[in-house]
């Protein structure tokens, strides 16, 4: 870490508190577990025989992450900052700011894990209900993908106005800090596409897709150049999603 940087610790500190806060606020409301609960009613109409997971609701049964490769990637990040940023420890980055508040990328999970549940394939319902079926759902979910992309858009806001709320030198170290990390994760990435794009859908509960998959895989170089060009990850995320994610997600 440079002298600058070292003396910007407690303003990176207040940004990711900040940063915490708004997180955790968004998630709450993200209104998934109604939304799941009326495309049921769609299949349940159509006399559909679903899964039990999908009947309760419980998105997190099924869904797996590896967790030791995330583990993985975050030592690689780490080890490629070393050379920009000595002190820079990703271990330390993802602990909850001292007095602030932790993200609870459980709960993210378990909603983004709903909205794939939504899209349950409606070849579990008999032949002549299945237009029916997705007729009733297809509203619900291009909803629950405009939502998504509202929420990304009030996170994005969050982002700039924590940022705004530290001291212009600190908020610079910041931006050069995130480049430098963006590009030793992409770095990283781009070399096993295939295999982090499988990871990420198994957290979510789609790994069983190499449609979407490799979608996602094509992409992952795409989403990076741009983040090359401007480090900007809330560009990054919509890109993906108005992109190959977009027509899984709508419907």
């Amino acid at each position: 870490m440079t002298d600058a940087a070292g003396q910007c610790v407690s303003e990176f500190q207040q940004f990711k508190s900040c940063m915490g806060t708004a997180f955790n606020r968004i998630v709450q409301k993200a209104n998934v577990d109604s939304q799941l609960a009326k495309v049921h009613q769609c299949f349940q109409r159509g006399n559909c025989k679903v899964s039990s997971q999908f009947a309760s609701g419980a998105s997190s049964k099924g869904t797996s992450c590896n967790k030791a490769l995330f583990n993985q990637l975050g030592q690689s990040i780490e080890r490629c900052m070393k050379s920009k940023a000595p002190n820079f420890s990703y271990k330390e980055m993802m602990k909850r700011a001292p007095g602030g508040t932790a993200y609870n990328f459980a709960e993210a999970k378990r909603k983004m894990s709903k909205v794939v549940l939504m899209k349950q394939d409606v070849k579990v319902c008999p032949a002549q209900t299945r237009q029916q079926v997705d007729n009733c759902r297809k509203p619900i979910v291009q909803q629950s993908s405009k939502d998504l992309n509202h929420y990304i858009d009030e996170l994005c806001s969050a982002k700039n106005s924590c940022a705004n709320k530290i001291g212009s030198s600190c908020r610079t170290q910041l931006e050069q800090r995130k480049r430098h990390m963006l590009n030793c994760a992409c770095d990283v990435v781009e070399r096993d596409a295939e295999k982090y794009a499988h990871e990420f859908l198994a957290c979510i509960g789609r790994g069983d897709s190499p449609l979407v998959e490799g979608t996602v895989k094509r992409t992952i170089p795409r989403v990076c150049q741009k983040l090359r060009r401007k480090a900007d990850i809330c560009e990054g995320i919509k890109s993906l999603l108005v992109g190959p994610m977009a027509g899984f997600l709508q419907g």
